[in-house]
C-alpha cells in the first residue's frame, strides 16, 4: 500500500522540510526536546528550583534533575513528521543532547 495524498487519510504522509545544515537540524532537535521537557514534572520542579535561592545542595538537585531527564531522552527518535530533523535518534555527545542523524 503506497501513501495517500488526501489529507482525510489516515495514511496520509506529509513531507517534511529537512534542515540544510547541522545547526538548524541540531536547533529543531533542541525545540522538539523542549517540547517533550515542557510536560515534565521533573522540569516543572527544576524551574521551581532556579527561582529560589541557590544554595550548593540545590544546584546539585538541579544537576541532578537535569541529568536525570537528558537520561531519558537520550535514544528517543523525533518524529517520523518532525520539519528539518525527522526521525533522528537524540544521544549524548559531550554532555549537550545531539543527533547522529544524517539525511
Amino acid at each position: 500500500m503506497s501513501p495517500s495524498n488526501d489529507p482525510k487519510d489516515p495514511c496520509h504522509v506529509t513531507p517534511v522540510r529537512l534542515a540544510e545544515t547541522e545547526e538548524e537540524k541540531n536547533d529543531a532537535i533542541i525545540k522538539w526536546i523542549k517540547s517533550q521537557l515542557n510536560h515534565h514534572l521533573d522540569y516543572v520542579l527544576y524551574l521551581q528550583s532556579k527561582t529560589k535561592l541557590q544554595t550548593v545542595p540545590k544546584v546539585l538537585n538541579q544537576y541532578k534533575i537535569v541529568s536525570r531527564m537528558l537520561g531519558l531522552l537520550s535514544g528517543l527518535m523525533t518524529p517520523v513528521d518532525h520539519d528539518e530533523a525527522p526521525s533522528c535518534k537524540v544521544k549524548m555527545v559531550r554532555s549537550n543532547l545531539r543527533s547522529p542523524c544524517t539525511h
